[in-house]
Parts: C-alpha cells; sequence; structure tokens
C-alpha cells in the first residue's frame, strides 16, 4: 500500500500558501509606503501650539511638554494624522512616553482619542510623535489629554 504525502507537502497547499504571504507582505508594504509619503493637505487646530500637561512624574521632576503640534491628512486623504515632539528634559532615561490626544467635533464634544507611545527615550533625546486618526469625519479640532511616562 502506497504511502500518502502529508498535506503541507501538496502543491496546492503550497500554492494558497504562497498567496497568502504574498497578500500579507504586500499589504503591510503598501501601509509602510503610504505612512513614509509626504503628507500634504493641513487641517486647522484651534488649540495653541504647544501643551504642557500635568502627567505621572514625581512631584520633584519636571513635566515634558509637547511642542509643535500640527495635524495634516495623509496622501490620499483617509487618516488624520496628529504630530509634535516630546522632549525628555529630565536627566535620566525614560522606559516609555505616551501622549494621549482627544478629539473634539465643532461644538467642542469628545468624540474619540487616539495614542501614541514610544519605548526607551534616553535624556535630552526628542521623540516626533505621530497619532493617527482612521476616522476623523467629526473631528474638528483636538487637544493633548495626557502625556504617559514610565521611568526606570
Amino acid at each position: 500500500m502506497e504511502k500518502e504525502e502529508p498535506f503541507y507537502k501538496k502543491t496546492w497547499f503550497i500554492v494558497i500558501s504562497a498567496f497568502i504571504l504574498l497578500g500579507v507582505f504586500g499589504n503591510i508594504s503598501e501601509e509602510f509606503d503610504q505612512n513614509s509619503k509626504s503628507q500634504t493637505e493641513s487641517t486647522t487646530n484651534s488649540s495653541t501650539n504647544e501643551y504642557e500637561v500635568e502627567n505621572n512624574a514625581d512631584e520633584y521632576e519636571e513635566p515634558l511638554r509637547v511642542e509643535n503640534l500640527d495635524s495634516h491628512w495623509s496622501e490620499h486623504g483617509n487618516i488624520l494624522h496628529i504630530t509634535g515632539k516630546i522632549k525628555n528634559t529630565r536627566s535620566n532615561s525614560l522606559k516609555g512616553v505616551g501622549v494621549e490626544i482627544s478629539l473634539l467635533d465643532a461644538d467642542g464634544n469628545l468624540v474619540g482619542s487616539t495614542l501614541d507611545y514610544v519605548n526607551n527615550v534616553a535624556a535630552g533625546q526628542t521623540w516626533k510623535f505621530d497619532a493617527g486618526v482612521l476616522s476623523a469625519e467629526n473631528v474638528s479640532s483636538y487637544e493633548v489629554a495626557e502625556i504617559i511616562v514610565h521611568d526606570y
């Protein structure tokens, strides 16, 4: 009696697997290309360009600040990017830093939020964040809600 090949050695399985892998990797590289292209259209921010927000820092540590807060639409106009900079003004490295942005409608009501986070910010280092918003049709303005700090 002839022994049958395992299913993972059959041609149909290999072809289907190859198509699935190509689809996954193709989609990932397309998203990367969209995010790395230059952004053009800008949106209005009714808030100021610099924020100092109470964060979870000890009372003896200097709070971190958001600077150059701005926004722009992706090249295809489907993702709102809220960008800015946070500098680690402390003498020690931070395990992680995050920024939470509140999204507001025309009446000032909260309609959502977005977040960006990075690990390992050295003392004196500036982090350029980019918090994306996929569903921004009701967003008229935004503001920094919280700066999240995780110390070592």
